[in-house]
């Protein structure tokens, strides 16, 4: 709220994500889980979290809701101490 907004609604990769989780500004994450397989050869790895270090610490968000339509699953988590 202190820029003006009160609900911001983001959608995309890891470092976008991780700069909302460094400056503090995730309260909310809807995840979804689909049934497809991807990769690529090398040391080359993905996660949702890009450019933060967590150390011994990580954020532990609490899971409010499952939906699930067909073989795809609808997570929403919450954190309760964000910005």
């Amino acid at each position: 709220e202190a820029d003006g907004h009160h609900r911001i609604l983001t959608e995309g990769g890891p470092r976008l994500f991780g700069q909302m989780v460094a400056n503090d500004r995730v309260d909310e994450l809807f995840l979804t889980v689909s049934p497809v397989l991807a990769g690529q050869k090398g040391d080359r790895s993905f996660g949702l979290v890009h450019g933060v270090d967590f150390g011994r610490e990580p954020k532990q968000g609490r899971l409010v809701s499952v939906r699930r339509q067909g073989s795809h699953l609808f997570l929403r988590y919450r954190w309760e101490a964000a910005a």
